[in-house]
């Protein structure tokens, strides 16, 4: 037997549909735009953060969690002209985040039996960054018209981040945006946790520039 792929199937009876009753008709829009300029986004050592601890390193306590010492990782975003732009967020390990319907946390690594160990919080401190080397605020929304102040600065799963001059709330247009992004990790309570062996901090995010013109 021939098999026809489904989305060859749901064309031909979409076109046997409308053979059938000429009075039917359904419209396709493709809407877009080319920007007339490229932002390349970088990171501080290509992006990699690196956390060495031991057991011992974990609360005491066994059924309290381990607030892990914050890291800092700088970051650029790059415009061949002064263009707005904003930041997005994915958790490319969410099944190591305790926490994954939660849209300010990301994976943080596994036990050896791959439950999650904790989760991952990342911020730009005190809510600040640079815009062509001038300190804006960072600021955030849903469905980028509608922007607030983001009050801790945090990256999120849901909004898109911009940046706005001081004590603005709209994006604004910079040719270099810079800053730095803090890692803030937490680590469950190890009676939560399989600690027969080590515990693997595996965690990985993307950030995705969106071009607001």
């Amino acid at each position: 037997m021939i098999r026809t792929p489904k989305s060859l199937i749901a064309i031909c009876l979409l076109a046997a549909s409308s053979a059938a009753m000429a009075g039917t008709t359904a419209e396709l829009t493709v809407t877009g735009s080319v920007v007339p300029t490229a932002c390349e986004p970088s990171f501080q050592n290509a992006g990699k953060v690196e956390y060495q601890l031991s057991h011992a390193d974990l609360n005491a306590d066994p059924t309290a969690s381990t607030t892990v010492a914050s890291k800092n990782l700088n970051f650029s975003i790059n415009c061949t002209s002064a263009t707005p732009v904003a930041t997005r967020w994915v958790d490319n390990k969410p099944e190591h985040n305790d926490n994954a319907a939660h849209i300010n946390y990301f994976g943080f690594g596994k036990d050896v039996n791959g439950e999650a160990i904790g989760r991952l919080w990342v911020q730009h401190p005190q809510s600040k960054a640079l815009g062509d080397g001038q300190p804006v605020d960072v600021i955030h929304s849903t469905d980028k018209t509608n922007w607030a102040k983001n009050g801790y600065g945090q990256i999120s799963k849901q909004h898109f981040t911009s940046f706005a001059a001081e004590g603005e709330t709209t994006p604004k247009a910079f040719t270099t945006y810079t800053g730095t992004l803090q890692l803030k990790p937490t680590i469950r309570p190890s009676e939560q946790l399989d600690m027969s062996g080590a515990l693997e901090i595996d965690s990985s995010l993307t950030m995705e520039v969106v071009y607001l013109m």
